[in-house]
């Protein structure tokens, strides 16, 4: 057959389906990076860069909090650090809005790159020159992004990623071109995958503890290498093992040495055997299959690219590198371990497919399939491809750009720039930063921002590694609110306690404070509650008293806005701490009127009005809830509690079997399964139903007794 020049219309199409196939995920990518910011640990990296840059040095202790100022700590991010405080406001009074551009810019920016390199790298330009990107390449790296969007943060571990990726490349060749070919000196020569490999590790370890890859990736390479037959030669073979040392001491040349080194150890070994369950308090610690309420599409895509992933392996295997295969599947269990890996997954499943590697024996025969079929179809079939890819990106993007997608998986984040609302408390820190240096109280979810923003000294400011697992366990005690947390917190003694409202985990401590003779209610806006010791000065007018008309208006009033809504969920959660029931219900019916479709808001509303009993209305917000968001399983629950007063136990069971899908150690859910079969004549259904309630809480006399009636 003759071969087909650039002029070429087969050349031409097969370039066009290469183009779409990689910048469709590249835009898309930038449009996920292109969101407000909202992480916690911002801040203390740029408090970190900024007693850096003043000339305190690189600290070895924790210096930072009242409750542990000696404890060790490595700091071994400092480099990003460094480049956080030179692109963020270096005044604390510098309103959020403009504070964080630089950082939007900065993440944007390191976002482009790392695609770039997944996309170009391989051959991937070369390869669409010549026609020979595969039209299926854009549906598996989309499939890669809806794993990998949650993990586009400005975070050291952007770097990661993007070394990672470099490095994989550098070390997934043959290892006869790892040997140095002329002399010891072309060891360190960048061109060399040796070389190049020693000056990431060096740059890789000043920005982030994930250097420590590093290591084992070398190991995973020298083994790639030997499994696909090409032992290393006697002669150079002492230069290669040598190479390992020259990595390892690569890692340390840092500002922290040895330390730099053996700091990944150090963090690992710090909480084992310690009954301390960092993942009550670090949602990203939670194992990825059993996040609650969110990620929906994330968790998804996983189970998607484990069976896509395992099929790669098979049509390609004896063709795709081992060091990638390697990777991949040991990412993919430390994706399921936790949470914050899946982003490290998802880099290695689009590794997968964009290795070059010939069809094996199967791949031959799908190709010959593919060949016998009608030209039309042969023809059609990679044009289908790309315009699935066209359209799941279409879809995606239209939902990202008003915040739909964010608010589907349950995130916190919107589309733009600026800063997520609700979030970072603001109008305190400016009140606090007037009052010079005081001992704060607060929980992790406020720590890192007040501390950049106030001259406070903090109990704990989020760093897992700079606390010892008693301060852990100290910190998540005083979550309880009882007796002895109260008490615990008085030995503290500290001077202010702000406590964010916005999660969960500290609302019964706001309670508790509310009322307590000690603490006075000194601020209050919509991320949180100040206390101060009765005496001290408040600021703003508690209790809690919102400026409706700005909250009512927004800024885009004529338009839907999630982020005046986000901020009127955030003080309904107040109000009601404060016993402006309400206040409460109306910020929610405001918030819906401005993102009718917002779920969290939605749920909220029907708790209210199913407790006064207007049933149907509030089964109406919770469909609409899940409807959003179907990972709500509290929303599940409450409809199927809704349709049972309504007489509907049918729909009931629908419910039910959602929410306990959803969460199956939720014994309220099985319990009222249980009821649901009972009424609709099910009963040896309700029994397991039953049965399963009283094993998940064998405490509970009430669910014994029901169980026993049931035999």
């Amino acid at each position: 057959m003759a071969q087909l020049d650039s002029t070429s219309p087969s050349l031409a199409q097969a370039r066009l389906r290469g183009v779409l196939g990689l910048t469709l995920p590249l835009l898309l990518a930038g449009l996920l990076a292109w969101h407000s910011m909202g992480g916690l640990d911002i801040w203390l990296h740029h408090h970190a860069g900024q007693d850096i840059l003043s000339g305190q040095g690189f600290p070895r202790a924790n210096s930072y909090s009242f409750s542990e100022p000696d404890h060790p700590w490595t700091n071994h991010e400092w480099l990003f650090q460094v480049m956080v405080a030179l692109t963020g406001a270096s005044d604390s009074q510098t309103p959020l809005s403009r504070a964080v551009r630089g950082w939007n810019v900065v993440r944007l920016s390191l976002v482009a790159a790392l695609m770039a390199v997944i996309l170009l790298g391989d051959g991937g330009l070369g390869r669409w020159r010549q026609g020979r990107t595969p039209a299926w390449l854009g549906l598996c790296l989309l499939l890669g992004l809806a794993m990998l969007w949650p993990r586009l943060i400005l975070r050291p571990e952007l770097f990661s990623y993007l070394f990672l990726v470099l490095l994989v490349r550098a070390l997934d060749r043959p290892l006869d071109r790892w040997l140095p070919t002329g002399g010891w000196l072309d060891l360190f020569h960048p061109a060399r995958p040796l070389g190049l490999a020693l000056v990431l590790t060096v740059l890789w370890s000043q920005m982030h503890g994930f250097s420590s890859l590093v290591l084992p990736l070398w190991v995973l390479a020298a083994l790639s290498g030997w499994w696909r037959g090409k032992p290393l030669p006697e002669r150079p073979g002492g230069l290669v093992l040598v190479s390992l040392p020259l990595l390892a001491l690569g890692l340390c040349l840092t500002p922290n040495g040895l330390q730099g080194l053996l700091y990944p150890l150090r963090a690992l070994g710090q909480f084992q055997g310690q009954e301390v369950e960092l993942n009550r308090t670090i949602s990203e610690l939670t194992p990825l299959l059993k996040t609650r309420g969110s990620l929906g599409l994330t968790m998804a895509a996983f189970k998607a690219s484990l069976a896509v992933g395992f099929l790669r392996v098979v049509v390609t295997w004896g063709r795709l590198s081992p060091l990638r295969v390697a990777l991949w599947a040991l990412a993919a269990a430390a994706a399921v371990a936790g949470q914050r890996n899946v982003g490290l997954y998802a880099l290695t499943f689009m590794l997968l497919f964009t290795a070059p590697a010939g069809p094996n024996i199967l791949g031959n025969r799908l190709q010959a399939a593919a060949r016998s079929l009608p030209r039309i179809l042969a023809l059609a079939g990679p044009w289908l491809l790309v315009i699935l890819t066209l359209a799941l990106s279409g879809v995606w993007t239209v939902n990202l750009l008003d915040s739909r997608f964010y608010l589907s998986e349950g995130v916190s984040r919107r589309f733009g720039g600026g800063v997520t609302p609700a979030r970072f408390p603001a109008e305190t820190a400016r009140q606090l930063n007037r009052q010079g240096p005081f001992r704060l109280f607060t929980n992790v979810d406020a720590a890192p921002f007040l501390l950049d923003r106030t001259q406070a000294r903090l109990f704990i400011d989020g760093r897992t590694e700079a606390y010892s697992p008693r301060t852990w366990a100290r910190y998540n005690n005083l979550k309880q609110a009882d007796a002895a947390a109260l008490a615990d917190l008085a030995a503290l003694a500290p001077d202010r306690v702000f406590l964010n409202t916005t999660g969960t985990a500290f609302r019964p401590l706001a309670t508790a404070l509310l009322s307590h003779p000690d603490w006075q209610l000194a601020g209050c806006e919509a991320t949180g509650l100040l206390f101060t010791p009765p005496g001290t000065p408040a600021f703003g007018q508690p209790p809690c008293s919102p400026d409706w008309s700005a909250l009512s208006a927004g800024p885009n009033p004529d338009k839907r806005d999630v982020r005046s809504a986000d901020l009127l969920l955030a003080w309904s959660t107040n109000l009601a701490l404060t016993g402006d029931t309400r206040g409460q219900e109306r910020a929610l019916r405001l918030a819906l009127r401005l993102c009718p479709d917002h779920p969290q808001a939605q749920h909220n509303l029907g708790n209210i009005l199913m407790a006064a009993g207007n049933l149907n209305e509030a089964l109406t917000l919770f469909q609409g809830a899940l409807g959003t968001n179907s990972r709500l399983a509290g929303s599940a629950l409450n409809a199927g509690v809704c349709q049972m007063r309504l007489n509907r136990p049918a729909q009931a069971v629908t419910s039910f079997k959602t929410a306990v899908g959803l969460e199956p150690d939720n014994f309220q859910a099985w319990a009222n399964l249980a009821s649901a079969y009972l009424q609709t004549d099910q009963r040896d259904r309700a029994r397991r139903a039953m049965a399963r309630a009283v094993a998940l809480r064998p405490g509970d006399a009430r669910l014994r007794e029901a169980l026993r009636r049931m035999q």
